[in-house]
């Protein structure tokens, strides 16, 4: 069942998990892609709580950054720093 899903997500094609960082298109390692198709797979299973885990420099925080902005818009909602972090950006 979650092999149907990662594959029905790779052929999707209309995702992408390329990000502008500092003006610079940063595409996934082959790995972090394979860690956001995970958890697109298990959102769509209903696995809403997920733990990544990784090594040390592996991109855990670049993963759940493009996580969560994909997140944002596939909901249509432009996304923000979450409340606490707000007077730090200056928003």
């Amino acid at each position: 069942m979650l092999g149907d899903v990662l594959d029905a997500q790779r052929g999707a094609g209309s995702r992408s998990n390329e990000a502008w960082v500092l003006g610079l298109n940063v595409a996934p390692r082959m790995y972090q892609t394979v860690l956001l198709e995970t958890l697109a797979a298990g959102r769509a299973l209903g696995h809403h709580r997920n733990l990544v885990v990784a090594a040390t420099g592996t991109g855990k925080t670049w993963v759940a950054a493009v996580d969560y902005v994909g997140m944002a818009n596939r909901a249509g909602a432009p996304p923000h720093a979450p409340r606490g972090d707000r007077a730090a950006v200056g928003a």
